[in-house]
């Protein structure tokens, strides 16, 4: 793996100096959305992102609370309260999700399910720090 940037003539410099080394090479480029550039002049498989970001991709109200979920597990000193404080971080989750994504629209700054928002900044991490408060101190 090689990160190249978004800079399809860095891949095929790097890609063109292994080949020398190994002539049966073979690979694919990964883009983050190409404000220009022509992948069918690439030397190798090229793809682009629908979405702005990774991030996109697994942002998702399912796996929002799924996390908050699976941390009471790690968390909690046992099984006792897990059930209670799982339900707790879900509720807390559901919640923050909420007030984000409603702040995101009233500010014009799209919905964080949109594969244009930039959701690792715009919404994870006012989200992160809106569930931590509600969860407050922790054990």
């Amino acid at each position: 793996m090689h990160y190249a940037g978004n800079q399809p003539a860095t891949v095929s410099r790097h890609f063109h100096g292994l080949r020398e080394s190994v002539p049966g090479l073979v690979g694919v480029a990964l883009f983050d959305r190409l404000e220009s550039g022509d992948l069918d002049i690439l030397p190798v498989g090229g793809l682009v992102w629908r979405r702005r970001e990774i991030e996109s991709y697994l942002c998702s109200p399912a796996t929002l609370e799924a996390y908050a979920r699976a941390s009471a597990q790690a968390d909690v000193p046992g099984p006792l309260f897990t059930v209670a404080e799982a339900e707790k971080r879900a509720a807390a989750m559901r919640e923050s999700i909420q007030e984000i994504a409603t702040a995101l629209e009233r500010l014009g700054k799209g919905s964080p399910w949109d594969g244009n928002t930039k959701v690792s900044e715009d919404f994870l991490d006012p989200l992160f720090r809106t569930y931590f408060t509600k969860l407050g101190p922790r054990i």
